[in-house]
């Protein structure tokens, strides 16, 4: 296979200093020191890395005689990091020209960690079985029930569900106790980024595993949870529509037979207008007169009755409605 050629990058060619410059930090065997327009500058070599400092000469009408940091040059990607501002003046680099720092590098190396662990926890497999017992995901779903059914039904009407689970899955940084991002780790990281993020990746993998697997959870069970929504929402709606469909031409008061959630029934006059709404819900402010005065002493003033609870409406001596399955003699 063969070696990517690696391009000169644009620092080192836009001017003479930054031509001579770029020679001088790539050749191992050239001084230690290089003088130019004033400068004297000294590299300190780190395989693979370059250390650049410099400092200006009496001469020179801005003094600078301490010796100043000034670069960190890769000698296997040619890369030129923590460029200062003297570097980049005496280069004449310009400022729409972006070079990387420490802090931008850390991170670029949270952000590839974080993916690259959860890269790792998709792809591992069994982990279902392995980690989570049954009876601890039954505590986990009992646990997040109600949140569960809102964030179905959330879903289920179309609208965005929560961006992050309640159990979030933590994210990876530099600045928590147990990772440091401190000089060491930082040219670790620039000689060589793939295997950084391969070792810091698969460590916070095994570290969030437990976290990721009870989010895994929660999320089937929101998607099993929507999918049951939606197929009671389909059921209610063909209620409501064969119930809308059977009061037809019917313009005065409907009889309703109603099962209450003990079992009971409950008998009362409806105005069709009411029973006609697309809802699906009849309360018991819609009644009239005696039967009200008599429901009102059974129930409360928001009693309402839903489609699911109408058994029968009838208008004179026939009934026009049947919920299926309602076995109700006409006595009733």
């Amino acid at each position: 296979m063969k070696r990517k050629k690696k391009r000169k990058p644009g620092w080192a060619k836009r001017t003479a200093q930054g031509r001579r410059m770029f020679g001088w930090l790539r050749n191992r065997r050239k001084d230690q020191t290089l003088t130019d327009q004033g400068w004297e500058f000294i590299k300190v070599s780190h395989f693979p890395f370059v250390f650049v400092y410099g400092q200006t000469s009496e001469k020179e009408r801005y003094v600078c005689r301490d010796l100043q940091f000034l670069a960190i040059f890769n000698r296997d990607t040619w890369e030129l990091t923590d460029v200062s501002y003297q570097l980049r003046s005496f280069l004449r680099i310009p400022e729409n020209h972006k070079f990387r720092f420490q802090q931008t590098c850390k991170r670029q190396a949270e952000q590839a960690i974080q993916k690259y662990a959860i890269k790792l926890l998709d792809e591992e497999k069994g982990w279902k079985e392995k980690g989570i017992t049954p009876w601890k995901k039954a505590s986990i779903l009992y646990r997040y029930r109600d949140w569960i059914q809102k964030e179905a039904q959330i879903q289920a009407v179309g609208e965005k569900g929560s961006e992050v689970l309640l159990e979030e899955t933590e994210q990876f940084t530099f600045d928590g106790e147990m990772d440091s991002f401190d000089y060491r780790t930082y040219l670790s990281y620039l000689k060589n980024p793939d295997l950084f993020i391969f070792r810091y990746g698969r460590k916070f993998c095994k570290r969030i595993k437990k976290q990721y697997q009870i989010q895994q959870i929660l999320k089937e069970a929101v998607e099993q949870e929507r999918k049951q929504y939606l197929l009671k929402r389909r059921d209610r709606i063909a209620l409501i529509t064969r119930l809308r469909e059977s009061l037809k031409g019917i313009d005065h008061e409907v009889t309703v037979i109603a099962e209450d959630e003990n079992g009971t029934y409950d008998a009362f006059h409806m105005e069709p207008e009411i029973l006609r709404n697309c809802l699906g819900i009849y309360p018991i402010s819609a009644i009239s007169g005696q039967e009200r005065r008599s429901l009102l002493k059974k129930y409360r003033s928001d009693k309402v009755w839903d489609i699911t609870q109408i058994r029968r409406l009838g208008v004179r001596d026939r009934w026009i409605y049947k919920a299926e399955g309602a076995e109700i003699s006409n006595a009733a």
